[in-house]
């Protein structure tokens, strides 16, 4: 009789829940989802966090039960997200089987920043999943996503791992699937966090059915506004796209709550008709975690949950059941023609941790970090009220990437910190070549300041890591870090340039300390360009003359040398010349630059500027 019951109410229970409603899912020609009667469908629902450092207890059938619930203290979720991080069969199967028991969708994803370099394990995965799948009969009803956040193309940092190197991986893993469940909808993850599903509409993967891609965003984060176009360019490019990560906060997963961005946000989600899983189920302590308390068990209250919880379950739960957009808080955005987005091909994606040449970095944007928090106070005058501080002195770090640096060089980086225990050296390094700037004591505990130091930089796009070893949360709050170019005083300061006893400023030479530095020292001659005298020193018969990119020089002596320094006084090109010719600059950017011709009796240095 009790077996019975359970039965009964098993069948009560999976009666119009949403997979018993829709059954299969695809997307159609227009890049919606559609159920098995070609019904266009939003599913909405929750995305745990990664199933390790203690949230894998979130993983049981209460969790689901609670998700997929639409009364007490249930969710109404249609879609719930497994994020396994260790390709663990076992723990996919058991979600799957009590997603199905109650009654919804559930992607099972590769929680994996490097899935390129795992095909062959990746594909083993998937084929083992899919294959139970296929046993138990959840044909249609289980969502593959094979690849959450692809980041670099190395696994660690520099060159961003391409769409190209992206589709391969897929088109390597995608058959492994197929030869088990025909009909499940497969996910493929898109450059840089998942933010460029532009390139994947340009260069779809093909011959396969009911394959989409992935897109991610963070609402509170300001940069993550212009990835709004993103998604309404792939509804109107029919680019077959599922949100399968978002969350309320900053990029970071912590951060204010900015409201206004996340009412906005969601609007034109909904708008737009886009599938969606929050991110995310677990207690973690930041913004973007759904519980506060209630522990790992399901069945939260109300005074359980965060704001983002609160918010997140209003809309699963009102949106799933029906009820209006004006109803749940959102209101039904305007759309520029589709029109404005035909004939480009070029698609941007927001770089978390990453940084323009010369603009602010705020510490709590890091692109990586290991054992670093994320703290809000208000009542300090830390930009946006918020600085990173280390959970764990032991081996605390943190990185960001600098763009556009206009040339190889030193510059001059600024720190806005609080030390209020002492002076302390704050290590760094810029690709990896060790530096270090001294922060002395601060007083008071909310006013931060500023200190500057030296820093060397190439070309194009560095990495700065900042080593936070040894350093305790009460040792340093830091807020925020820039870079800007040097000017003749503060090469004078940081010892680029000395002062001589009729006051002109002399060149000294520092190399640039930093990896695959251009400048060629393999003569291995010891250079001294301590007497390269700015004014320049003219000696009859020796002259220089810029013709656009062409530098004619006549008059030097043998064994003379010609040098072009930048404006901090890194040597940039050396060249050995005698009597009369033409040094080529072509490759020098636009910019001013310091030309010295010296020996044998001869010092001459002039100003130029390249256009």
């Amino acid at each position: 009789m009790r077996t019975t019951l359970l039965i009964l109410l098993m069948i009560c229970w999976c009666l119009g829940s949403p997979v018993s409603e829709h059954g299969a899912l695809s997307f159609n020609d227009d890049g919606y989802i559609v159920d098995e009667k070609n019904n266009v469908v939003q599913i909405r629902g929750m995305s745990m966090f990664w199933d390790k450092w203690g949230y894998e207890s979130f993983y049981n059938e209460n969790v689901i039960k609670t998700l997929a619930s639409t009364s007490g203290n249930g969710w109404g979720a249609s879609v719930v997200r497994a994020a396994i991080s260790e390709k663990s069969v076992t723990r996919a199967k058991n979600m799957i089987d009590w997603a199905m028991k109650y009654g919804i969708y559930i992607i099972v994803d590769n929680h994996s920043h490097c899935a390129h370099q795992e095909a062959d394990a990746t594909g083993s995965f998937f084929s083992d999943v899919s294959k139970y799948v296929n046993e138990k009969g959840y044909n249609g009803k289980v969502l593959y996503e094979l690849y959450n956040e692809p980041l670099y193309e190395n696994c660690s940092n520099g060159t961003i791992t391409s769409w190209s190197t992206i589709k391969t991986f897929a088109e390597k893993v995608i058959p492994k699937i197929r030869q088990n469940d025909k009909k499940g909808m497969i996910l493929v993850g898109t450059p840089y966090y998942s933010q460029g599903i532009g390139y994947a509409g340009d260069d779809p993967i093909k011959n396969v059915e009911n394959v989409g891609y992935v897109l991610h965003f963070y609402a509170s984060d300001e940069y993550h506004d212009k990835l709004k176009n993103a998604l309404r360019r792939a509804r109107c490019k029919k680019i077959p796209t599922f949100i399968t990560e978002w969350g309320v906060s900053q990029a970071s997963g912590d951060g204010n709550l900015d409201w206004t961005r996340i009412n906005s946000w969601m609007s034109w989600v909904e708008g737009l008709g886009f599938s969606w899983a929050n991110w995310s189920v677990s207690d973690k302590g930041e913004s973007s975690a759904a519980i506060s308390g209630g522990g790992s068990n399901g069945d939260w209250s109300e005074g359980q949950l965060t704001s983002s919880g609160k918010y997140v379950r209003k809309l699963i739960k009102g949106l799933n059941a029906g009820q209006s957009l004006s109803s749940v808080g959102l209101s039904t955005p305007t759309y520029e023609s589709c029109a404005t987005y035909e004939g480009s091909s070029e698609y941007s994606f927001v770089r978390m941790g990453i940084g323009e040449f010369g603009k602010r970095i705020d510490a709590e944007d890091y692109l990586d970090s290991n054992n670093i928090e994320t703290k809000t106070d208000k009542n300090t005058d830390a930009f946006n009220g918020m600085y990173i501080t280390t959970t764990n002195s032991s081996g605390a770090w943190t990185t960001y990437q600098m763009d556009n640096v206009p040339a190889d060089g030193y510059y001059v980086l600024g720190v806005k910190y609080l030390a209020g225990n002492g002076d302390l050296t704050l290590k760094y390094s810029v690709n990896g070549a060790a530096q270090s700037i001294k922060l002395e004591k601060t007083t008071g505990d909310s006013k931060f300041a500023v200190t500057f130091a030296p820093i060397p930089l190439k070309e194009g796009s560095v990495l700065v890591k900042f080593d936070l070893g040894g350093v305790s949360a009460s040792d340093l709050k830091f807020d925020s870090f820039w870079v800007t170019a040097m000017d003749s005083a503060d090469s004078v300061e940081f010892g680029f340039l000395e002062v001589d006893e009729d006051g002109n400023r002399i060149v000294k030479d520092k190399p640039i300390d930093i990896p695959d530095t251009p400048i060629d020292d393999s003569d291995d001659e010891e250079d001294d360009y301590s007497d390269a005298v700015f004014a320049g020193k003219v000696r009859s018969g020796v002259n220089m003359l810029v013709h656009g990119r062409l530098l004619e020089f006549s008059g030097a002596e043998n064994g003379a040398a010609l040098n072009v320094f930048d404006l901090q006084g890194a040597a940039l090109l050396k060249r050995s010349v005698h009597g009369s010719g033409v040094v080529d600059l072509s490759q020098l950017h636009p910019g001013a630059y310091v030309v010295q011709m010296r020996g044998a009796g001869i010092s001459k240095t002039m100003r130029i500027q390249l256009r």
